[in-house]
């Protein structure tokens, strides 16, 4: 079985499309042998005649001499041409709204790419060859200008990894000496060929540039150097923790540093793993445990009570023992060059603590969090000895929505906003009681978006309620639309299950450190805003990237506005 990057769990297919090529990629995964890679939409940029072009590679399989066969995946019906000479258009030919896409020279196009960039970046003895991949369509005639054998149309679906195999088979000819650093190769595809790096989300010309703002953590924090290699960043929401914690791991993988990315909430390390190097353990911190628990024990049983609460104290226990940590790698203690910890907040001392244990002597530990993001009851570290880095610029939140945010006092220190997009105040719905949880409020949002032609993979609806208590959580749609939303179960290797829907539903503590273009704030109910209501709004409001919905119950409504009017 191919190793995919990333794996399909995490990615949601919002067309008809994209569950054609997801099939693609489930064939792939389970058809081509072990020790195969399977990266899949994969953005490449090069400079020609001094124009930089962009685009993106649908699939790029590398086997495991470290050879590569790119893949265009071209799903739906296609348009065939006998006399492209005559001006009629290309041979093969996709049609988008208003204009035909060229497939034979699109594809040429991103072999001359990626063949490029690897000789840029100085890799040698790669083979790179490349095929069209029809899923839906037969060919009725084959091309004059591209091999008719290197196009797999849909009677010759079944056969493409098969196909994969005779094009690798056929280049390689008597030579079977492995190309050189193939692990390399890995991680210049899952890191360094990503144009955008931001795990949130990629809202064009408007995340490029908040990226280029935020990149100032991940710039001057790396050069930052104290003996003892212990290092706090105390930084708001959308500060740019993400792209710093992206920096340290790309650096120290491409020095040949053993890296471990550990955080709290699994649904940011299922993100992180998408553009985080390979070659990093990236992790959240129970998943840890869990897998600590496995080697020790076998299998888990998830329905037990409490289960999470054992795992990590077996952990704790074990990594600060004086038997030596079952490493898998190396089987020993200390193993780790740099270990990056996110949501430190989150984190208990004593797990910080056992996380510790196994870096070298000269290792680097930077914990990465926001104090006012802290919606777990955790005690206080005693970090005195470490260097402190703080930062209270937000250049992710839309500005007129930080406004808010400082005027309703949910930070103790005023957040200086620096996002390119102005924005619009915060919409607030208000249900009544007879509306339990909102939920005819938050269809009327959902449509009102839908209306605006905003895309439902655009849009998160976040519970303020906790999952035994929303309503929102207990609905298979929400305006006419399937939801995506966890379970609450896991499947037999520990992963979480999910619905099948293009909507996602999460709960503001599964979303934390995560966002989204349009985020839908609701089952918004509190008679007081305390400290602990005031950090939940926090995470919430922090999470939209362009507009942001608060649906609450008018008791809500009412202890807000009293606090604006107090200021």
């Amino acid at each position: 079985m191919a190793r995919l990057h990333p794996d399909l769990h995490t990615w949601r297919p919002t067309r008809a499309g994209d569950y054609t090529e997801r099939a693609v990629l489930q064939q792939l995964r389970d058809g081509l042998p072990d020790g195969f890679d399977v990266f899949h939409s994969v953005n490449w940029s090069t400079v020609d005649s001094g124009t930089q072009h962009f685009g993106e590679i649908d699939a790029v399989v590398v086997e495991p001499q470290g050879h590569l066969v790119l893949l265009e995946i071209k799903a739906g019906h296609l348009q065939e041409n006998a006399s492209p000479a005559a001006g009629l258009g290309p041979q093969l030919a996709k049609h988008y709204r208003d204009k035909n896409k060229d497939v034979i020279a699109q594809s040429n196009g991103q072999l001359r790419a990626m063949r490029k960039r690897l000789h840029n970046e100085g890799f040698q003895g790669f083979r790179v060859a490349h095929l069209i991949v029809l899923p839906d369509h037969t060919l009725t005639m084959a091309p004059v200008d591209f091999p008719r054998e290197r196009i797999i149309d849909a009677k010759e679906a079944p056969e493409l990894c098969h196909r994969i195999l005779e094009v690798i088979h056929q280049g390689q000819g008597d030579n079977t000496q492995a190309a050189p650093d193939r692990s390399r190769l890995l991680f210049f595809l899952s890191s360094h060929f990503q144009l955008c790096p931001d795990p949130t989300a990629r809202i064009g010309n408007l995340n490029t540039a908040v990226k280029r703002l935020s990149d100032g953590l991940a710039t001057w924090v790396p050069r930052i150097h104290t003996e003892e290699g212990l290092y706090v960043v105390e930084a708001t929401a959308g500060s740019g923790k993400t792209q710093l914690a992206l920096r340290l791991l790309s650096d120290g993988c491409a020095k040949g540093l053993r890296c471990m990315y550990v955080c709290y909430n699994r649904p940011l390390a299922d993100q992180m793993v998408q553009v985080a190097p390979n070659v990093a353990q990236v992790i959240n911190f129970h998943e840890l445990a869990i897998e600590h628990f496995r080697r020790k024990h076998g299998d888990v049983d998830f329905a037990e009570a409490d289960i999470f609460a054992r795992v990590a104290a077996e952990f704790v226990d074990d990594s600060l023992s004086d038997e030596p940590v079952d490493d898998p790698a190396s089987h020993r203690r200390a193993y780790l060059d740099l270990l990056v910890i996110d949501e430190m907040q989150d984190m208990e001392p004593q797990w910080v603590e056992a996380l510790a244990s196994r870096l070298k002597s000269d290792g680097r530990l930077y914990l990465l969090g926001d104090s006012q993001q802290s919606v777990y009851q955790r005690d206080d570290f005693d970090l005195s000895h470490a260097v402190h880095i703080r930062c209270n610029e937000n250049f992710r939140s839309p500005r007129r929505i930080v406004e808010v945010i400082n005027l309703l006092g949910l930070s103790q220190e005023k957040i200086s906003a620096h996002c390119p997009e102005v924005g619009e105040a915060p919409e607030i719905c208000t249900y009544p009681a007879s509306d339990a949880g909102g939920v005819r409020a938050l269809d009327a949002a959902v449509a009102g978006l839908l209306a605006k032609a905003v895309a439902p993979s655009q849009i998160a609806i976040v519970t303020f309620a906790g999952r035994n208590h929303s309503q929102v959580l207990q609905r298979d749609t929400v305006a006419g639309l399937a939801v995506h939303k966890y379970t609450g179960r896991f499947d037999r290797a520990g992963n979480p299950l999910w619905t099948e829907g293009a909507l996602l539903v999460e709960t503001l503590y599964r979303f934390k450190g995560r966002a989204a273009p349009y985020v839908i704030l609701c089952e918004i109910d509190f008679a007081v805003l305390d400290d602990k209501q005031r950090r939940k709004l926090f995470v919430g409001m922090t999470r939209a990237q362009l507009h942001l919905v608060l649906i609450m119950s008018k008791v809500a409504e009412t202890a807000l506005m009293e606090v604006l009017h107090a200021h």
